[in-house]
């Protein structure tokens, strides 16, 4: 919201609480933000994460995108049940037009390249910074990535000291990845 106190009243975000046609794709981030979200995650969305993991396995992230299911950390009213935690690719995902969005999930979603450039470059910045840290900062599927962490405990602890994501969590097409180098000090 502050990014955007700037920009023209034509460039600022229309969405609103409910407001979920963005909230209808695969979201690739880093795997720091499951570790945030898991830590406060509610148990009740992981049995539809788990469907939505198995109903997107084997897709492109194109395909698993095309599909449009819901994310699993909405709520019944359309709400994000992690909004204070949400990702950044979420925090900075919005729609000019709020009428495009009552579309469903077939919507055409405006958006402001101001914000655009903001959520790639705080999302190369904070892969830069994992990658400094000596962690993988390659993106990884949310909804897989949160059923990793619970059904392995000490996934994120390994993490932390520099394991090396599985392959399985991560998008066969990787989007977005600022730099898909690794350093080879990184185990």
């Amino acid at each position: 919201q502050l990014a955007m106190r700037g920009a023209p009243k034509a460039a600022q975000p229309a969405c609103g609480a409910g407001c979920d046609a963005c909230c209808r794709q695969p979201v690739a981030v880093t795997f720091l933000e499951v570790a945030t979200i898991v830590d406060r995650f509610r148990r009740g969305g992981l049995n539809y994460a788990r469907q939505f993991a198995e109903l997107t396995d084997g897709k492109s992230f194109a395909q698993a995108w095309a599909m449009k299911l819901a994310c699993p950390l909405l709520d019944s009213d359309g709400r994000c049940s992690v909004y204070t935690a949400r990702p950044i690719v979420c925090a900075t995902h919005h729609s000019l037009v709020r009428a495009a969005c009552k579309g469903g999930p077939e919507a055409i979603v405006y958006r402001s390249g101001r914000l655009v450039a903001l959520q790639s470059g705080v999302l190369v910045g904070l892969q830069k910074v994992l990658r400094g840290l000596g962690l993988d900062s390659r993106l990884v599927y949310l909804d897989k990535a949160m059923i990793a962490c619970v059904d392995d405990p000490g996934l994120v602890d390994r993490w932390l000291v520099g394991e090396r994501l599985p392959e399985s969590l991560r998008p066969s097409d990787p989007l977005g990845d600022a730099e898909d180098e690794r350093d080879p000090s990184v185990s």
